[in-house]
C-alpha cells in the first residue's frame, strides 16, 4: 500500500489486522490462490471473508504455475472460496471476474457494461449459486470474443 502494490498474494498466512490493512487500501488487491492450499496440503487457508468483511478489494485465481498449483480449473475456485473462505457465490463470481480484472490494473475487463466488447463465457446455468455448488458439472453454453458470439448453439466447438 504505501509502495503503491497493485495486489498482494498468496495470503495464507494473513491475520485478522492484515485484512483490515487491506480494507483501507481498497486500491490494493488481495489475490487469493486456494488451489495452492489444496496443491500444497497446507492447513492455512487465506482470510477470505475477514477479507470481504474489511471492505478489501478480492481476487480469486488458479495460480496456475508446476511449484505450487497444477490446476487451471477456475470455477473450482469459486467452490473452494465458498466452501472454505466464507465467500457467497455472488462474491466468488465477483472475485474472479472484476476482481481478477482489478489485480491486473486493467479497470476495462470483467465487466459487463453498455457499450463494452466483452469476452465473455456464457454457461449453462440457471443461477448463479450452480457454479460453485455444481463444480464439474456447469458446462460452457457460449463464448463470446470481442462482443461477438464466437462459440455456442448452431456453432461448432461447444
Amino acid at each position: 500500500m504505501e509502495l503503491g502494490a497493485i495486489s498482494v498474494d498468496h495470503l495464507e498466512r494473513a491475520t485478522p489486522e492484515d485484512a483490515a490493512l487491506l480494507g483501507r487500501h481498497p486500491s490494493t488487491v488481495a489475490v487469493l490462490l486456494p488451489a495452492s492450499v489444496v496443491f500444497l496440503g497446507s492447513k492455512a487457508w487465506p482470510p477470505g471473508a475477514a477479507l470481504l468483511d474489511a471492505g478489501a478489494s478480492v481476487a480469486l485465481a488458479t495460480d496456475l504455475n508446476p511449484g505450487s498449483s497444477m490446476c487451471d480449473d477456475l470455477p473450482l475456485m469459486t467452490t473452494l472460496a465458498c466452501t472454505h473462505l466464507g465467500f457467497s457465490p455472488h462474491a466468488a463470481l465477483r472475485a474472479i471476474t472484476r476482481g481478477g480484472a482489478d489485480a491486473l490494473a486493467r479497470p476495462e475487463l470483467g465487466r459487463l457494461a453498455v457499450g463494452a466488447a466483452p469476452d465473455v463465457l456464457v454457461l449453462d446455468a440457471t443461477h448463479e449459486e450452480d457454479l460453485p455448488y455444481r463444480f464439474g458439472a456447469v458446462a460452457p453454453y457460449a463464448v463470446v470474443s470481442r462482443g461477438r458470439v464466437a462459440l455456442g448453439p448452431g456453432r461448432s466447438g461447444i
